[in-house]
């Protein structure tokens, strides 16, 4: 009988330093990957549409950097209590924490998406956002929003496969997501002439299809009946733990640099029309 093909790096034997640097180079990868959609929707709405619009879709790149480290502080509990659970030798525990947290993500996803929606302007007005690219920048963030659903899927999953040392299949989703935001990024825009709802769109595609792509590494995890959440509470219970502990780090860091963002932004975000239309775009 052949042996199922090892995917994850094993991290609790063997020496450490090789695998460490295995495991942190496509973790540091993905996370600058996540961190340039909002750079690419800048770029081709900077080329291809209005100054406005790159405005627009630039005064959103705190928010969206806010909403990152906020779903990757989330999702690393369920990193934590996988890990403990393989360091502890109780395998046959892990499907329950993963069935757990893809609830919970679907259910925390939904909750940031109405309260994203609802607080999208207000936020932005909080970051002194010009007036005349108000409208645009809320268009965008609830466009963005829309989508939390599936990116708290994709970071819950990432979390889960990387907590089995596998960081190779997330990078691998991220890079196919973000080409496919590159190209329903230059369709949306130039042919169908969406602006900044094209590109908002195109990132929430991108993340629906990086959620399918998970689907196949989890497709070997037998299906559980609704009740597993009545039977898993001791389990629910801890993933909720280490989820607002590392969220509340995340969100204190962040929050630390966005305020003084906001300082600077109402002496200096006045000056972006002015280049953008400076800047040899067309």
């Amino acid at each position: 009988m052949k042996s199922k093909k090892q995917t994850g790096i094993d991290m609790i034997s063997g020496s450490m330093w090789d695998k460490i640097l295995l495991f942190a180079l496509p973790l540091a990868a993905g996370s600058m990957l996540q961190q340039l959609f909002n750079s690419v929707d800048a770029a081709v709405v900077g080329r291809f549409a209005s100054s406005e619009a790159l405005a627009a879709v630039g005064a959103n790149t705190s928010v969206v950097s806010l909403f990152i480290n906020l779903f990757v502080g989330i999702s690393v509990g369920s990193n934590v209590v996988i890990a403990n659970y393989i360091g502890k030798g109780k395998r046959e525990r892990i499907p329950d924490v993963v069935h757990t947290t893809m609830l919970l993500a679907i259910c925390s996803g939904l909750l940031l998406m109405v309260c994203g929606i609802a607080i999208a302007r207000p936020l932005l007005q909080l970051l002194s956002t010009p007036e005349n690219v108000l409208d645009l920048a809320v268009i965008y963030l609830r466009v963005y929003c829309f989508g939390m659903p599936f990116i708290m899927t994709y970071n819950f999953a990432a979390a889960i496969l990387r907590s089995k040392g596998d960081t190779k299949r997330p990078l691998y989703c991220l890079i196919v997501s973000g080409c496919i935001n590159a190209g329903l990024n230059v369709v949306f825009v130039v042919v169908f002439h969406l602006s900044v709802a094209g590109v908002a769109l195109a990132t929430v595609l991108a993340n629906v299809v990086s959620c399918r792509d998970y689907r196949r590494a989890f497709s070997c995890m037998k299906r559980r009946r609704f009740d597993f959440i009545r039977k898993n509470l001791p389990c629910m219970g801890a993933c909720c733990g280490q989820f607002c502990a590392s969220a509340f780090r995340r969100a204190c860091r962040a929050w630390s640099f966005l305020f003084p963002m906001c300082a600077f932004r109402r002496r200096s975000i006045h000056l972006v029309l002015p280049l953008s239309q400076a800047l040899p775009f067309r």
